[in-house]
């Protein structure tokens, strides 16, 4: 990698590609490393584990494709997310999980195609077994006592009862536990699930096909976004030492061990894509200055809600300053912050990169007061690579509007 001025003269020598505009940068090469390494801390471990990537955390076809390539697979959450991974996946609908909550008739299309549904209400299992036109295999979502997700355990024996009356097969179990991203979290929910597999396989009389213990890892970050979020930070080895071993240790004497899922989303893409962006006007406001962007916090994603965006000034490198700077987004709404404290200097024009903005971020902007930005494929050393994605137009908004009864012309 080379050294980060040569990089950042790169960046804007960029220009003429993304003509001065605020570009999305997606780093292929930080990605693959994030989803090789992953996969294979856990496979050291329990080589029987597969990695599904969240596509509601970030699903621009280029990314879903890669995803595709290194031979992961796509967790979807509605017919529209099916769709795309059935497009990306070149049609190999088995290597799609769709773990939704709107019932429907594709959701049996997947698994006639050898796909991984995991139902978590009955009108979701009886839309399954309805729409079923051979046997298939059904996942089933467990759910915490105070989540509006998925089956409580003492719904499973019921649940279980009406799979077997159709005479279908339960193929796996499935769980995602928002909030904690901790150590703890994981062990704790992975003994339950282990827990809760037993019960089922007794009850069964056969064994499980896999265990999904969904997303919500931490991913890797820089050092200034890391320390707002405390001490306890894992790594992929360290969720893997921990998840894995409890896995392996359960199911080590058996034949056939049961495939281990998980879904990541954030700890892939969240730091695998940054938005280059140029000051709009700094100003000073009692004891402090206010510089305004060119985005806006909505196009950094959730994050930008609760922590400080790591954001370098590319224009002039290093330069600090006593005085902290409130950076915000281009929106008429007061808290569109993307940094709060920032202790660099900035000016009018000065171009800056702003860090770890890949989850939740493309997937969820639409085109409020500006069209969504263009993303552009960039390596290590920041060279383009190619466009993902052109930025949003006017048309994105009037192509299916109408106004009179008449379609909107642009």
């Amino acid at each position: 990698m080379e050294h980060k001025e040569l990089r950042f003269q790169r960046l804007l020598s960029n220009d003429e590609v993304t003509n001065g505009e605020p570009v999305y940068l997606f780093n292929a090469d930080r990605f693959v490393r994030n989803f090789v390494d992953l996969q294979t801390e856990f496979r050291k471990i329990y080589p029987n584990t597969r990695i599904a990537y969240s596509y509601k955390t970030n699903h621009i076809p280029g990314i879903c494709k890669l995803v595709d390539t290194l031979g992961g697979y796509a967790e979807v959450v509605s017919s529209t997310e099916a769709d795309l991974a059935y497009y990306m996946t070149a049609r190999n609908t088995g290597r799609v999980i769709f773990n939704g909550l709107i019932p429907g008739k594709y959701m049996a299309d997947i698994l006639k195609f050898d796909g991984k549904v995991n139902v978590e209400s009955w009108e979701g299992l009886k839309c399954v077994l309805e729409n079923a036109e051979k046997q298939v295999k059904i996942g089933i979502r467990i759910g915490e006592e105070d989540s509006r997700f998925g089956f409580l355990e003492s719904e499973l024996f019921k649940v279980l009862s009406k799979i077997t009356e159709a005479k279908q097969t339960v193929a796996g179990i499935h769980c995602h536990v928002g909030g904690s991203r901790s150590l703890q979290t994981w062990k704790k929910k992975t003994e339950r699930m282990l827990r809760i597999a037993r019960d089922v396989e007794n009850i069964l009389g056969y064994p499980l096909e896999y265990i999904d213990l969904g997303g919500h890892l931490f991913g890797r970050m820089d050092e200034e976004l890391k320390k707002q979020f405390g001490d306890d930070i894992p790594t992929f080895r360290e969720y893997a030492e921990t998840v894995a071993t409890l896995v392996r240790d359960t199911y080590e004497k058996r034949k056939s061990m049961p495939q281990l899922i998980l879904e990541p989303g954030t700890a892939l893409i969240a730091d695998a894509v940054s938005i280059l962006a140029t000051v709009q006007n700094v100003k000073i406001r009692g004891m402090k200055r206010v510089a305004t962007l060119d985005v806006s916090s909505h196009d950094c994603g959730m994050i930008a809600d609760y922590k400080n965006l790591t954001v370098e000034n590319i224009s002039a490198p290093d330069l600090k300053s006593d005085i902290p700077i409130v950076i915000c987004g281009y929106t008429c709404m007061e808290e569109d912050y993307i940094n709060r404290e920032y202790m660099g200097r900035l000016k009018t024009g000065d171009r800056v990169l702003i860090h770890n903005c890949g989850a939740y971020s493309m997937s969820m902007k639409g085109n409020f007061i500006f069209p969504m930005l263009a993303m552009y494929m960039v390596n290590d050393n920041y060279e383009i690579q190619e466009i993902m994605r052109e930025r949003g137009q006017l048309s994105d908004i009037t192509a299916r509007c109408a106004i009179g009864g008449r379609r909107c012309a642009t």
